[in-house]
């Protein structure tokens, strides 16, 4: 089961009228699944939305890992998008979950710059463009 403030994911999502327990992959399919959602366009959205599904669940085909795709997140996707929509999921629907997982996904993983510098205790530049540490 995925741990949400880790991972960006919760424990379960909704496909095809059942929840599906969430299983985190590695930090690095990760981080490439938000990346390549960020970089794709038409159908390649489709593919890693389908990847997200059922790459962070164990809900897919049969024999289908990261593994057996060399980690190819398209090549994934792919096999992942074809079984869900014989399965009976709208592209529609598909993209709707998937976004949200994607987006608290990235959040984890690539926070923005503010919150680092929250994190890590620096405070805004200063007029000569330095960052000191925030004090109380």
């Amino acid at each position: 089961m995925a741990d949400e403030e880790t991972t960006g994911l919760p424990a379960t999502v909704e496909i095809l009228g059942g929840a599906r327990v969430v299983v985190a992959p590695s930090m690095a399919v990760r981080e490439d699944l938000v990346m390549q959602a960020g970089q794709a366009s038409g159908m390649g959205l489709f593919r890693v939305a389908a990847a997200v599904l059922c790459g962070c669940t164990a809900f897919g085909p049969p024999g289908l890992t990261w593994q057996s795709v060399s980690y190819d997140v398209l090549r994934y996707g792919d096999a992942a998008y074809t079984w869900l929509r014989q399965r009976g999921l709208s592209r529609s629907d598909m993209w709707s979950t998937a976004l949200p997982l994607i987006e608290s996904m990235g959040a984890v993983l690539f926070p923005r710059e503010a919150e680092v510098d929250e994190v890590a205790g620096f405070s805004a530049a200063d007029e000569d463009g330095q960052t000191s540490p925030a004090t109380d």
